[in-house]
């Protein structure tokens, strides 16, 4: 809901102190998403007329626009020093966010390398993309992992991402391809979810990506996709909720 609403008083109802506000909420939840920070920056830097401030005159522009990104800092600089003086009160450390503190999470094997290692890349890389379903003998025959699955096995419909145009083409996935290998690096993709629960921060830039290279009326074979997308986790949800196919 954070990035959502930061993009949406980014792009759509300029409102810097409000976007701002929404992008602190959003890397308070998840910290990874402070990577994010230029793009939006980059976004409240264009010009009335939907251009961007070039480098021929960025310190031009820079100085033109610094009350604005200064609105758009405040709430996100706050945040980031009360939660850096709270790290160091409790742990010693501003970086610390005491995650590793957890009784027996350092035990735990995919921790070995640290909480982020390049060596968690192939499991995380596996279970977003590649991962199957697990198959069963009776009705519906395939039973979803309780550590993940691929997001395009669990929601067809992103495959629509593939599509050429969009305005914030180039921007949407720069974005995603930063958070994915931050996500990437995290030592345990996850457990007891359906699909692959960290791309949840990958969502709103998806979003924007589908609603500006698509076709101003919604087709069939959109309407199809989406139909299977919510069969799938639809079906998911009643194995897991309401049978005992899937258990802890």
């Amino acid at each position: 809901m954070g990035q959502t609403a930061a993009l949406y008083f980014s792009l759509v109802r300029p409102s810097p102190f409000v976007a701002g506000a929404f992008f602190a909420l959003a890397f308070g939840n998840r910290t990874e998403l402070l990577i994010t920070l230029p793009l939006y920056l980059y976004f409240l830097c264009r010009q009335p007329n939907g251009t961007t401030v070039n480098w021929k005159n960025f310190k031009r522009g820079f100085r033109e626009n610094m009350p604005m990104l200064a609105r758009f800092l405040s709430v996100p600089i706050i945040l980031a020093l009360l939660t850096a003086a709270y790290n160091f009160a409790r742990f010693h450390s501003i970086f610390d966010f005491g995650y590793i503190h957890i009784p027996e999470v350092r035990d735990e094997p995919w921790y070995e390398h640290g909480l982020f290692s390049i060596d968690a890349i192939p499991w995380n890389m596996y279970t977003m993309l590649f991962q199957g379903f697990d198959s069963i003998s009776y009705f519906p025959y395939i039973q979803p992992n309780g550590f993940g699955c691929s997001i395009f096995l669990a929601s067809p419909f992103l495959c629509l991402l593939f599509r050429q145009g969009g305005r914030y083409k180039v921007v949407a996935w720069v974005a995603i391809a930063l958070l994915t290998l931050v996500l990437w690096c995290h030592g345990n993709p996850g457990s007891w979810q359906f699909s692959y629960r960290y791309a949840m921060v990958l969502l709103p830039w998806m979003f924007l990506l589908l609603t500006g290279n698509g076709p101003a009326k919604i087709t069939v074979s959109e309407t199809f996709l989406f139909a299977v997308s919510v069969a799938i986790n639809a079906m998911a949800m009643w194995q897991f909720l309401w049978t005992d196919q899937i258990q802890p």
